[in-house]
């Protein structure tokens, strides 16, 4: 039967909390993001993604730098971790195996078509960087569509939706290892299950079905994963048939799982998840949240979530697991922010939160802020990310959400100089030393500018090149990154860009920054978790680097965990800033380690205090540099 070897191994189920964590530390393993440029013109790395404007190009092709367009003819087996594969990429999935393969191009999306019928998809789960996966419609279950004689076998390489291909078969049979690196390691019908990337873990081989399944002594319960896919095990965690006295304890990502009798321990307690004497009391489930280490976690229902624990929440895992219906079954975790369908209505959130969009189908629940407060504008340890429409709004990261200047109503307000009336600033308009448009006399870097009352008289204003009107983006890339419109709607220039929440705004003269007044820039969702983490320390757990989100046009700062990812110290992170490890941020499109300031416990380079970049207070942390 199915569980004769798994029963005999102690199955790990770290796969579910990690994921819960991961995700609980949002956005991150897509869409984390991180601040720390003065500036406007551009989002810093120094969090864990920096943000550009742009769009995604409609098609996707290979990336012509690395590869001709066509994919290999054999497959070589990879570890997408050890970055193997040369000018090609290790990708696949837990349960297909990863293989070199064509990378796609930087402007890709998931799931974009490329050559051959493929798709993109993440190197492996919760990457950025995208492969090409030549797709071949087959029946995992029976290897049908695929040439069983040429050695070949019906892979998932997606389950949201399911997508499969045919590639190299393993000899692994029923409830044999495999993984969690390197080529597929199951036979023909059978997927690996329950393997761990990030810990070295490894799953095992487990047969697929098509639901509702043949009910027999290889196959008890067939657990649905979606579009006519599901997996076999002795029970179903979502539906659990178990016999009265005993529950189904989960022993995959697919929730497929066994029935284990009760056992004493309570909500919190140390259990082991396979042995009736060390089990859990009814309605918790024994769960890995360190390596090793077991407790029991209470379930909860996501349609009225409500924990015992009041320092819980209830957490829908359908939210989390690729194929997993949401609505079902919830986790009631500590220091996890409660998931939300962006696409849905009601969408999960209360009524006073912002679903915020981490995925297309998964986002997370943040109470509403506005990023020009800086570190009043979330409580505890959150950051208010930019939002419009439930999604991060890059704007403010390339134009800022003020400009520089000293404020005024009048031209009595400028000491002997001219105010130039604005729209769209906290300040009616903007001091400058009075010039004469048609001979303009200005210090370097300023532009006479012709007041909209009296084109005769103007102001000189720092940078003042022309911008256009209706284009918040027409400065980017200047000095002054910020266009500002005149007073009456038919001008505009650039102006030196600043964000408010910035102390060392203007030139270290913070009440100079005119913040503006669209509501647009004062529109943000609070995220982080609690308790904060320490980047010095790295406290957060097997697999997991602690990092610090801030700065640019973040309000406030926060210390979250994410995963970490496989770079070490002096990487690449331009494709992936979320590919650093343990210890590491992405700075500047390189992998940069953490350090104390006043230690200056750097192994490569000097300890460069990161505080002012992140509006933190002097010496609280600094980077390698």
């Amino acid at each position: 039967m199915i569980e004769g070897r798994i029963l005999e191994d102690a199955r790990r189920t770290r796969w579910l909390l990690a994921a819960l964590a991961l995700c609980g530390a949002c956005p991150d393993d897509s869409d984390g993001i991180g601040g720390g440029s003065s500036t406007g013109a551009e989002a810093s790395t120094s969090g864990t993604t920096a943000m550009t404007a742009g769009t995604s190009e409609p098609t996707t092709t290979l990336d012509p730098d690395t590869t001709g367009g066509d994919p290999p003819t054999e497959l070589q087996p990879c570890d997408p971790l050890a970055d193997d594969c040369g000018a090609l990429r290790c990708g696949g999935a837990p349960s297909a195996g990863y293989y070199c393969r064509p990378p796609c191009s930087s402007m890709a999306a998931d799931g974009d078509p490329c050559s051959d019928g493929g798709v993109c998809l993440p190197t492996y789960p919760g990457s950025t960087e995208l492969a090409c996966v030549v797709l071949q419609p087959c029946d995992p279950a029976t290897g049908d569509g695929c040439e069983l004689g040429a050695g070949e076998s019906c892979v998932v390489v997606d389950l949201e939706p399911v997508r499969t291909a045919c590639e190299p078969a393993g000899s692994g049979g029923v409830a044999d290892p495999c993984g969690p690196a390197g080529g597929n390691g199951c036979d023909v019908g059978l997927g690996c299950l329950g393997s761990d990337l990030q810990d070295g873990d490894p799953g095992y081989c487990t047969p697929w079905c098509t639901p509702p399944g043949p009910d027999d002594a290889a196959c008890p319960v067939c657990v649905p994963l979606g579009d006519g896919l599901g997996s076999c095990a002795e029970c179903d965690v979502l539906e659990d048939t178990c016999d009265a006295g005993s529950q189904c304890q989960p022993i995959n990502e697919a929730l497929g799982g066994v029935c284990v009798e009760f056992g004493p321990g309570g909500e919190g307690e140390p259990c082991s998840p396979l042995d009736p004497a060390q089990s859990c009391q009814d309605g918790l489930l024994c769960l890995e949240a360190t390596a090793d280490v077991y407790g029991c976690v209470a379930t909860c229902d996501p349609a009225a979530p409500m924990c015992a624990d009041p320092a819980t929440s209830c957490i829908d895992i359908g939210f989390v697991l690729p194929g997993i219906p949401t609505g079902e079954l919830g986790l009631c975790l500590a220091g996890q922010q409660q998931f939300c369908d962006p696409s849905a209505d009601p969408t999960g959130c209360d009524p006073d939160e912002v679903c915020f969009a981490v995925s297309a189908d998964t986002g997370i629940c943040g109470a509403v802020c506005d990023p020009t407060e800086g570190d009043l504008a979330c409580p505890g340890n959150a950051a208010c990310f930019p939002e419009q429409g439930g999604m991060l709004d890059v704007t403010p990261f390339a134009v800022g959400n003020g400009a520089c200047g000293a404020g005024c109503t009048d031209d009595g307000d400028c000491g002997g100089g001219t105010c130039l009336l604005v729209e769209g600033l906290a300040s009616a308009g903007i001091c400058g030393t009075t010039c004469d448009p048609d001979a303009p006399v200005c210090d370097a870097g300023s532009t006479c500018v012709a007041t909209p009352g009296d084109p005769m008289v103007g102001a000189c204003v720092v940078g003042g090149a022309a911008c256009a009107v209706a284009d918040p983006f027409s400065c980017v890339g200047m000095a002054e990154g910020s266009c500002v419109v005149l007073d009456g709607g038919d001008a505009a220039v650039c102006m030196a860009a600043c964000f408010a929440q910035d102390p060392n705004a203007c030139a270290g003269e913070p009440a100079a920054c005119q913040v503006r007044t669209d509501a647009a820039f004062h529109a943000g969702v609070c995220l982080g978790q609690e308790p904060p983490c320490d980047p010095l320390l790295q406290d957060c757990g097997d697999g997991l680097a602690c990092v610090v989100t801030g700065g640019s046009a973040i309000g406030g700062v926060a210390f979250m965990c994410r995963a970490a990812g496989p770079l070490d110290e002096g990487g690449d992170c331009s494709a992936d800033d979320g590919a650093c490890g343990v210890g590491l941020q992405c700075v500047a499109d390189v992998c940069v380690a953490l350090c104390d300031p006043s230690a200056d416990d750097c192994t490569a380079g000097t300890c460069t205090d990161a505080a002012a970049a992140l509006y933190l207070p002097e010496g609280t942390v600094g980077f390698c540099l």
